[in-house]
């Protein structure tokens, strides 16, 4: 149930729901806090989503229209039989118009539906992005109060806990 009412509201996995609200969360955090700056990756990284989303529903939307538009080359392919027979003029436009819907389907579907179709290969990188964004964002904030908490003795070594985290990785 939760799928079926992300995807009406535009996402087409949790995974990509997951970075919108994460993103979302870290933006509404800044608005709240009254920060100065709003951090400059933000809106380009919402802006990315939101026109991930509307390319999403508009490619649906187009795969759609294609399969209704088979219905009107049956039409087109009875009238035809009707008025000229099998070689007639219209025919030829129907069977013109068979092979571009059937290449337009094909392409939309392989663009929209393959696993390793663009719009998937976007979706990924976009959403593998926000996500990376938002986390690391939230570490440094993680960081950035801890470096400032008062802890009890018996918690250990704050120093030594500061080092580690400051810590960059090995790329």
């Amino acid at each position: 149930m939760l799928l079926e009412r992300l995807r009406a509201i535009g996402f087409p996995d949790y995974a990509s729901f997951q970075s919108y609200a994460m993103l979302s969360g870290l933006d509404a955090k800044n608005t709240r806090e009254r920060q100065r700056r709003r951090p400059a990756a933000i809106p380009p990284l919402l802006g990315a989503v939101k026109t991930l989303r509307e390319l999403s529903n508009e490619t649906e939307t187009l795969r759609k229209l294609l399969g209704r538009m088979t219905c009107s080359l049956v039409n087109m392919r009875l009238i035809a039989s009707r008025i000229e027979g099998a070689n007639g003029p219209i025919s030829l436009m129907a069977q013109n118009y068979a092979t571009v819907l059937g290449e337009a389907r094909s392409w939309v579907e392989k663009f929209s539906l393959d696993q390793n179709g663009d719009l998937n290969k976007i979706s990924n990188a976009i959403r593998v992005g926000v996500f990376d964004y938002a986390a690391a964002t939230v570490q440094r904030q993680a960081i950035g109060q801890f470096r400032h908490d008062q802890l009890p003795s018996e918690a250990g070594d704050k120093a030594q806990e500061m080092r580690m985290l400051d810590r960059r990785p090995r790329t």
